[in-house]
C-alpha cells in the first residue's frame, strides 16, 4: 500500500524559487517510489504477494479510483466551509446543485445528484458530490485531503500495470425499482499493453426512506489474466459521510 503524506500546511515559503525546488524534490521522490515495472514483472510480483496483502492493496485501489473521479476535492469536506453565523456552506452546496443541472444537459461521463445525469428529483438534502469518470487512470495517483494533510493515493504496480481496458457500468436511465436492469457499459480508457480488464461500477448513497440517492463510483471488478482464464476480484469502497462529530452532536 503506497500512501504518501504531504504536510503542505506545516511549511511556509517566502522565496518562490525555494518552493519550486522543494516541489521538484517531492516529485522526484514520487517517481522513485513509483518506479515503472513491466507487466510481466508486475504479474510475477503479484503471484508472490499474500492474498491478505493483495486485498488491502485492492482497497487502496478502490479509493484511488474514487478520488480520481471527483470533480471537486470537497468530499467529505464541505464541513470545512462551515462558519458560525454564516450560510456559505449552504450557498456552495446550492451553487453546486445548480451546476449539476447544467452538466446533465450534456449526458457525458458526469454523475452525482440526479440532475448531473439529466434526471429529475435530485436530493437537495445531500451534499452534491460531482464525479467525472473520464478522469480515471490507474497508472496515476489520486490526490486528496485529510484535515491539514494532502494525500497521494497510489496502488502498487502489480495491481495496476497489467490493466489494458477500463470500462464503466452504470444505470442508463433513472431506476424506478430495484433490481433494475437498464444499464450501460462505457469504455473509459485502453492502454496499448496489458491483459487485465477493469470494470468500475456506480452506486447510490444517501438514501433515507423514499429519497433519491447521490451517484458515485462504488467499487470495481478487476479481472486478472491467468494461464487458465481470469481471476475476478470484486471490491467495494467504504462510505464517506462527512464530519462524524458534526453529524452526532
Amino acid at each position: 500500500m503506497k500512501t504518501m503524506l504531504f504536510p503542505f500546511t506545516t511549511i511556509r515559503f517566502q522565496n518562490p524559487s525555494r518552493f519550486q525546488s522543494v516541489l521538484l524534490i517531492w516529485a522526484l521522490i514520487g517517481v522513485l517510489v513509483s518506479s515503472y515495472a513491466p507487466p510481466s514483472d508486475a504479474r510475477s510480483h503479484a503471484d508472490a504477494v499474500p492474498q491478505a496483502v493483495t486485498n488491502l492493496d485492492l482497497c487502496t485501489f478502490a479509493y484511488q479510483l474514487y478520488h480520481q473521479s471527483l470533480c471537486l476535492p470537497l468530499d467529505p469536506w464541505y464541513d470545512v466551509m462551515s462558519r458560525v453565523d454564516s450560510d456559505r456552506r449552504e450557498n456552495i452546496c446550492r451553487f453546486t446543485h445548480d451546476y449539476a443541472a447544467k452538466l446533465g444537459q450534456n449526458q457525458d461521463f458526469y454523475s452525482g445528484p440526479n440532475a448531473a445525469r439529466g434526471w429529475k428529483d435530485s436530493n437537495l438534502n445531500l451534499d452534491p458530490i460531482l464525479t467525472n469518470y473520464k478522469n480515471i487512470d490507474p497508472q496515476l495517483p489520486a490526490f486528496t485531503r485529510d484535515g491539514e494533510r494532502f494525500l497521494a493515493v497510489l496502488a502498487p504496480d502489480y495491481v495496476t500495470k497489467n490493466i489494458k481496458t477500463i470500462e464503466l457500468v452504470r444505470y442508463k436511465s433513472k431506476p424506478t425499482s430495484f433490481p433494475f436492469s437498464d444499464v450501460e457499459r462505457i469504455q473509459i480508457r485502453e492502454y496499448p499493453g496489458g491483459e487485465d480488464h477493469l470494470i468500475v461500477f456506480e452506486g447510490g448513497t444517501g438514501i433515507a426512506g423514499s429519497t433519491d440517492p447521490s451517484w458515485s463510483l462504488m467499487g470495481f471488478v478487476l479481472m486478472r489474466k491467468t494461464p487458465t482464464g481470469y481471476d475476478a476480484h470484486i471490491v467495494f469502497r467504504g462510505s464517506r459521510s462527512g464530519a462524524a462529530l458534526s453529524t452526532t452532536v
